[in-house]
């Protein structure tokens, strides 16, 4: 019964230290108007707010996967640093498409990392009328993303990014530590078992 009691509580610290490390950016969403086959430069502010060093890699999905470029794709922040990830995009063809640009973390030490995604959607379309852009803003830079829109949780596994939503990595953790619990309850009935049988032998 000690037994099952440790391997318990070890799974309990293997589950909270796995999901400690927080993803955080801003910029979690922006909408952009462009002149259709315009290149535009924006980025994404990455946040370190752990209390260690991680490695950050950057990479793009979604409808302009071939038509954007990631300028940093991997960089270190130290604890407290943060870095415009910068990268272009554009459109070669009239339309509305949905991009994401994923930024995953991981610790320098250990292979459990965590992510999120900035939603860009591109407007693409040849001669913008100004009534159709936001005011005093020219073609192609006109957007409403927010730097101050911060995005940030706890999650594990380095699971695919979607949607500038968080993964729920730490369901993981939870299936982990189910299952550790069936194990430790398996232990106890048979432990249970047997000790009925050597208490039915005397």
């Amino acid at each position: 019964m000690k037994r099952a009691l440790v391997i318990l509580f070890m799974a309990l610290v293997l589950v909270s230290f796995v999901s400690s490390l927080e993803a955080r950016i801003a910029n979690s969403r922006m909408i952009l108007r462009l002149e259709t086959g315009e290149t535009i430069e924006k980025s994404i502010k990455v946040i370190n707010t752990n209390n260690q060093t991680v490695i950050v890699n950057v990479s793009v999905s979604g409808d302009l996967q071939n038509n954007t470029e990631i300028k940093d794709k991997s960089f270190t922040l130290a604890p407290g640093e943060e870095k415009q990830a910068r990268f272009t995009i554009y459109s070669d063809e009239d339309g509305t498409f949905d991009t994401n640009i994923n930024v995953g973390f991981m610790p320098t030490e250990g292979k459990n990392g965590v992510g999120i995604s900035s939603t860009v959607i591109v407007i693409a379309k040849s001669g913008w009328t100004d009534a159709e852009l936001n005011p005093g803003q020219a073609v192609g830079t006109s957007d409403t993303s927010d730097p101050g829109d911060v995005s940030s949780g706890l999650m594990t596994g380095g699971a695919v990014l979607d949607s500038g939503k968080l993964i729920p990595g730490v369901f993981i953790g939870m299936i982990i530590l189910l299952f550790v619990l069936i194990i430790v309850l398996l232990i106890v009935v048979i432990r249970r078992n047997k000790f009925k049988r050597r208490s039915e032998a005397k």
